[in-house]
């Protein structure tokens, strides 16, 4: 090791927060403001409305992915590949119209698309509660309680790259067959 005299370890600064059900544990499980802002009137059970993600309505199964609900991608994925297949069926055993057969699929992928949109923010806010709660639950010390939601939120680029490569070889094997 090369000595430099600086510091090159930086500790992170541990969250600490009370352990019951709170705005500051759904920042904690989301590492941002935002999301707990726009859930606000779901904490209270004012609404059930979490209104529209237009990221999750542009990336739609991926978004799930990068968000560390993969149960939920996978399902959009599924969805998205039987769409795109039912075309190509359509097309190939059917002697449907290519032109008809894009309609359809388009259609129906932006159907996919609107749909995650729409229910984004609240399977999001689902799963965030049901984490925080099974912690309150759990034996967790208090003071790890912030670092546990912490370690189980955020975002997962490696979940987002393997739902791209996944759906890549997926698409490259129908294509090829």
């Amino acid at each position: 090791m090369i000595p430099t005299n600086v510091e090159s370890t930086q500790e992170r600064k541990r969250i600490v927060i009370a352990k019951e059900t709170s705005v500051e544990a759904y920042k904690a499980y989301t590492w941002g403001d935002y999301y707990p802002k726009r859930w606000k009137s779901l904490m209270k059970n004012e609404s059930s409305n979490a209104g529209f993600n237009f990221y999750a309505f542009l990336l739609t199964y991926k978004w799930f992915f990068f968000r560390k609900m993969p149960v939920f991608g996978v399902v959009l994925m599924l969805l998205e590949i039987a769409a795109t297949v039912g075309g190509n069926l359509a097309v190939s055993h059917f002697r449907v119209s290519h032109e008809y057969a894009l309609i359809i699929v388009a259609g129906s992928l932006v159907i996919l698309m609107l749909f995650s949109g729409l229910v984004a923010n609240r399977v999001y806010f689902n799963q965030a509660r049901k984490v925080i709660e099974s912690y309150i639950s759990s034996r967790v010390p208090d003071e790890y309680f912030g670092e546990a939601l912490r370690s189980d939120g955020g975002t997962s680029l490696g979940n987002f790259l393997l739902s791209v490569f996944v759906s890549g070889v997926v698409y490259s094997m129908l294509n090829a067959g």
